[in-house]
């Protein structure tokens, strides 16, 4: 397989361990022409979903940004990508709520009925921690250590419990 990308400096990333759940065919990065297409109610369970994981890597503005959104053109369905700065411990909470890619969709936090049905999803989501960490290969979570230095999975766990804290869903 032949993997391409449009990214000029791509060849800095570098070599290193990638994740893939499943390869889509006929995708390309979400566009101001596209943008609008993706419904509001998924917007809005995306920006809940990286307040969730602290994923700030999701921005997008004027000139462009790092949106890791893909657009199906086959399908007109969004494909969500690149987790990689999930849980990361500089995490600028100002910066999340003024260049996340959904950030219009902020005003959702307040509305009750929305932080119910998310709070029950990320309680789903925690219900099965145990299978899910038990599947991970020991060589992934040696490999985040290396990376991360301190990374400790029990700290993800930590972490994703803070949506049970009073303050979760209030916006800065």
């Amino acid at each position: 397989m032949v993997a391409a990308c449009l990214l000029e400096n791509a060849s800095e990333l570098g070599p290193g361990l990638g994740f893939a759940s499943r390869q889509v065919e006929n995708v390309q990065e979400i566009s101001v022409s596209t943008l609008p297409r993706v419904p509001l109610e998924l917007q809005k369970q995306i920006l809940a979903f990286d307040w969730w994981i602290r994923n700030e890597d999701r921005h997008y503005g004027a000139e462009g940004g790092n949106p890791n959104l893909l657009w199906d053109m086959r399908r007109q369905e969004l494909v969500v990508i690149d987790h990689h700065a999930a849980f990361d411990k500089s995490f600028d909470t100002m910066a999340f709520w003024t260049s996340h890619i959904f950030c219009a969709q902020r005003e959702i936090f307040l509305d009750l009925d929305f932080q119910s049905q998310q709070t029950a999803r990320f309680t789903r989501a925690l219900d099965h921690w145990e299978e899910v960490v038990a599947a991970i290969p020991s060589e992934w979570l040696d490999y985040l250590k290396d990376f991360g230095g301190d990374f400790h999975i029990d700290g993800v766990r930590l972490n994703l419990e803070r949506y049970r804290l009073p303050d979760f869903w209030k916006i800065p």
